[in-house]
């Protein structure tokens, strides 16, 4: 009988952890609400909060995995159909999480919307679920830099999925979409820059941003559910990428579930519109001429298959 109280004792801790953790990181409040919430003190709720989110981590490739080539083909097919953008598995971006900045080096994490932050850089499939987050890297941080500091750019230079297609006699491999920020290559994608383009330029740009929009979505729902991440997390700077990491995981985990989406849901994409992150043509390879042919390829495809379309801007 004792074995078995203690044991009942034992889940009900656990469970009690676990609801302070989750609490702290579903809502806006400081530590010391939390703690008067659950009747524990300040320190117990900082401490179940760290716990809580090094256990998630260690369980980071269970949730957070990298593409099968054929899951990948089934992605693309699937976008495809849904946006008529061909052969894109999923799109990159980069969120800024507002932190307490540490008082040395505390310029460095300024981001360009003027609060020191960290870039959460993330890979989103069109299930709007997490396939590679990387956040551990100080605001001030251009976007393509950041790609270049994270393993993503080694990951899909040596394990991208491998499906191949031919359109208008260009082979077009399985890539991701990104916005100007990042550098144009046949793994990831980008659209045309500049104001005064052509019809079918313009369009294409349209295309690839309809595609792409999976990854604001997903940084909205983020945010949403896990609103610790909306404010300046009141915690130390080096526990911040454990932190974001852990809401990423329990974000993929909610989208399996279905669980609904607060009613206060707020997308990402209206500040990436006030807010652009500038072009990074400098970054652009002149090897990369694949990477232009099929550009090319892909908009005449469209051109000739799908409606023209315009952007807000023209």
């Amino acid at each position: 009988m004792r074995t078995l109280l203690l044991y009942v004792y034992m889940l009900s801790v656990l469970f009690l952890r676990i609801c302070i953790a989750l609490y702290k990181l579903a809502s806006c409040c400081e530590y010391r609400t939390v703690a008067s919430m659950f009747g524990v003190g300040k320190t117990t709720v900082h401490r179940y909060v760290y716990m809580f989110s090094k256990a998630l981590c260690r369980k980071k490739n269970e949730y957070i995995k990298w593409y099968s080539s054929e899951e990948a083909k089934t992605i693309a097919q699937l976008s495809q159909r849904k946006y008529k953008y061909p052969q894109a598995i999923g799109a990159i971006d980069g969120s800024h999480i507002p932190i307490n900045a540490p008082l040395d080096g505390k310029a460095d994490y300024l981001c360009r919307k003027g609060y020191p932050s960290i870039v959460l850089q993330a890979v989103v499939d069109t299930h709007i679920k997490f396939r590679d987050v990387y956040a551990n890297t100080a605001g001030a941080a251009h976007d393509a830099t950041v790609f270049y500091r994270s393993p993503l750019s080694k990951l899909i230079a040596t394990n991208m999925p491998q499906g191949d297609i031919t359109i208008n006699d260009t082979v077009i491999p399985l890539h991701i979409l990104g916005d100007p920020a990042y550098p144009l290559s046949a793994k990831i994608m980008k659209g045309f820059v500049g104001t005064n383009l052509n019809p079918a330029d313009d369009s294409f740009n349209v295309y690839l941003s309809s595609a792409r929009m999976c990854v604001e979505i997903a940084f909205g729902r983020l945010k949403s559910r896990w609103r610790m991440l909306q404010k300046r997390m009141d915690l130390e700077t080096k526990a911040s990428p454990r932190i974001i990491t852990a809401c990423c995981i329990l974000h993929n985990m909610c989208e399996d579930l279905k669980v609904p989406l607060p009613a206060t849901n707020q997308l990402e994409e209206a500040n990436a519109m006030l807010y652009p992150q500038p072009a990074a043509e400098h970054y652009d390879r002149v090897d990369e001429r694949h990477a232009y042919q099929m550009r090319a390829a892909i908009r005449d495809f469209l051109a000739e298959t799908e409606p023209l379309r315009k952007s807000f801007h023209r």
